[in-house]
């Protein structure tokens, strides 16, 4: 959502709409990943749902809701909670840096850095896609995404999910 965001910031005033727009329905997927992990979570009070709310973001859930899937069980809510404060640090510490930096790096640097993320997921769900769809979906992105990124600067990463899950469903049909 930021570099979506930040693309479109850079942009005139008549960009505002937009923005919002693109933001809001990017972040939609929080939601979804929040409804997950409260059905993994079972039941707690309320206030420790709000305060694991605030650390949803894609590694915390992948990492819960991927290990949630094997033997032995564990405890959803604890397991959450402990790869959340291994993760959060991180983001924190490389927005600090993009900010202090990021207007410095050489264009194909910056180009780079849109693939560090579909490189990380794609590496994150190789040790647990189990089926057919599972890696012609991995593959499909890993190959996918720096081509559309470069054809479609900013929207690579969204056009080649969309693109992938479209082909994944209608070959699974």
């Amino acid at each position: 959502a930021q570099f979506a965001i930040a693309e479109l910031a850079a942009r005139e005033p008549s960009a505002m709409t937009q923005m919002i727009v693109v933001g809001v329905l990017i972040n939609l997927r929080f939601f979804v990943m929040s409804l997950t992990l409260a059905q993994l979570f079972g039941r707690l009070p309320r206030r420790r749902f709000l305060l694991s709310a605030q650390l949803v973001v894609a590694s915390t859930y992948l990492m819960t809701f991927f290990r949630a899937r094997r033997e032995p069980p564990v405890e959803a809510h604890t397991y959450f909670r402990g790869v959340a404060a291994g993760l959060i640090p991180a983001p924190v510490l490389g927005t600090a840096l993009g900010l202090a930096f990021g207007r410095a790096l050489s264009p194909v640097l910056a180009f780079g850095t849109t693939l560090l993320l579909p490189v990380y997921f794609a590496l994150l769900l190789a040790n647990d896609v189990k089926g057919r769809a599972e890696v012609a979906a991995a593959v499909g992105s890993f190959v996918l995404t720096p081509i559309v990124e470069y054809v479609l600067p900013g929207w690579g990463t969204f056009v080649a999910a969309l693109a992938i899950g479209a082909l994944i469903t209608a070959s699974e049909r």
